[in-house]
């Protein structure tokens, strides 16, 4: 059998002229000696391409420690890779995020951030700036002081001042926006003030942003007083490719579990629509002082990277510029029970642009 398969194998068909039996075997080692030399050079290239990846992952994406919990891997359509290899990295387990942009370049980021009573916070804050590994040169900074009555207006001079001179930030802008405004008390949480404080505030925001915006292509709101945030947060928000979209912002609790310290970003359930519905039309609805009827964010962390809500908070924020400049503001009245930032996403959605949250991707109040 084996006899007969190797003089048949070395045979022309019958009727066509047979060639010599050496001549055969040297064509196929030949043969195999071709495809074992395309096999080495397509296996290198692609090493190669690797390692190309890999430098640039690695110039734009460092190590995001404690970013990711349970599930290491941020996978964002198309444009995030991660490495499947869990390694030891402080006693415990955590990935190493690359990111790859594709085809997508870097776009001009605008950070806006009102202010008030803010000034033991401010130092910090300019500190995460500058960590940030996104390009300096697209970002611009302005913050909007309002009605403090510390040293909050002189000292955010002061640091934008120093980081002028030190960042290749693209601008940095301090506005003075109001003064008219006292809150009966000084805790900001009071339940019984959050209608005419969020009226303020989204009026802030609203002045801070006609101001400020020019010729950038995303507003990242971010809260003065943020304790921690990635280095590589613009990117990976960008790379969600929403119109809206929010990271979880989190707090550490005495025992070091993590939950939600930002409870306006959330996601509607069946319950809370019932609810909202029997509510009556100028009522408005405020999240973190009962039992919730809605998901918040960091609860959804396991059904994906990207996932869908309805409202968001202001922690850390980032928007689509040309949204802002369709019309999509913040209301500092009631609209569908909401104000502010969820009554952003209310109106963002009726206008039909797209929210999304990043479970996964976690800052920390």
């Amino acid at each position: 059998m084996t006899t007969q398969s190797l003089t048949s194998s070395s045979s022309c068909e019958k009727g066509v002229m047979r060639l010599p039996r050496r001549l055969c075997v040297t064509m196929v080692f030949a043969a195999a000696a071709v495809m074992f030399m395309y096999l080495i050079y397509f296996n290198n290239e692609f090493l190669m391409s690797k390692v190309r990846n890999d430098e640039i992952s690695s110039t734009h994406n460092p190590l995001l420690v404690g970013v990711v919990d349970e599930n290491p891997a941020i996978g964002i359509s198309g444009q995030l890779e991660y490495d499947q290899q869990l390694e030891e990295y402080n006693d415990t387990k955590s990935s190493k995020l690359n990111m790859t942009l594709l085809s997508h370049h870097y776009h001009k980021v605008l950070i806006l951030t009102p202010i008030n009573n803010a000034e033991r916070h401010l130092g910090h804050y300019f500190e995460l700036l500058n960590n940030f590994s996104y390009p300096h040169h697209l970002i611009s900074v302005a913050l909007g002081e309002d009605s403090s009555y510390d040293e909050t207006l002189k000292t955010a001079v002061e640091l934008a001042q120093k980081y002028r001179k030190i960042t290749n930030f693209r601008k940095i802008d301090i506005y003075e926006l109001d003064h008219h405004w006292k809150p009966p008390t000084n805790d900001r949480h009071d339940l019984f003030i959050q209608g005419p404080r969020r009226n303020h505030l989204a009026k802030a925001r609203n002045r801070l942003l006609s101001s400020a915006l020019s010729d950038e292509d995303y507003v990242l709101w971010i809260d003065s007083d943020v304790r921690e945030i990635p280095p590589n947060v613009m990117q990976y928000l960008i790379a969600a490719q929403k119109d809206v979209v929010v990271p979880s912002c989190l707090y550490r609790k005495g025992d070091n579990s993590l939950d939600d310290y930002d409870r306006n970003t959330w996601r509607e359930t069946n319950e809370s629509l019932a609810h909202l519905a029997a509510m009556s039309p100028n009522q408005l609805m405020v999240e973190g002082y009962a039992r919730t009827r809605r998901r918040y964010l960091w609860s959804l962390r396991f059904e994906g990277d990207v996932v869908p809500i309805d409202g968001v908070g202001g922690c850390v924020l980032m928007i689509r510029a040309d949204c802002h400049r369709d019309g999509l503001t913040f209301p500092p009245f009631v609209y569908k029970h909401h104000i502010e930032t969820e009554g952003l996403a209310k109106i963002a959605k009726e206008m039909g642009f797209s929210i999304a949250g990043l479970p996964r991707l976690k800052v920390f109040h």
